[in-house]
């Protein structure tokens, strides 16, 4: 029985991957598009939230983020600071990593 499971799990695990990158790659534009205009209609509220994890040095998932998923996110965030004429003393907060 061991023996059967293995060869079906091997038999069956290229067309698995595939299937799963190719609904991956299939609605990669929607997820994206989904997630930016999720952010860029809560805005203001992911811009302050950011600056109160800042502020409050809680900011190390957030440097941990932006490090993995450097140009986007970095953009988005800069962007929503930019947008928001955010006062940030860069020195004195975690955001000066970027």
């Amino acid at each position: 029985m061991a023996k059967l499971i293995i060869k079906n799990l091997n038999d069956h695990y290229s067309e698995i991957a595939k299937l799963i990158i190719k609904n991956l790659k299939d609605h990669n534009t929607a997820i994206a598009k989904l997630i930016v205009k999720n952010l860029n209609d809560n805005n203001i509220v992911i811009a302050e939230l950011i600056v109160k994890n800042l502020n409050n040095h809680n900011s190390a998932i957030i440097i941990k983020n932006v490090n993995n998923h450097n140009s986007a996110i970095t953009e988005l965030i800069i962007n929503n600071f930019n947008n928001h004429n955010l006062d940030l003393n860069v020195r004195n907060s975690a955001f000066a990593k970027l």
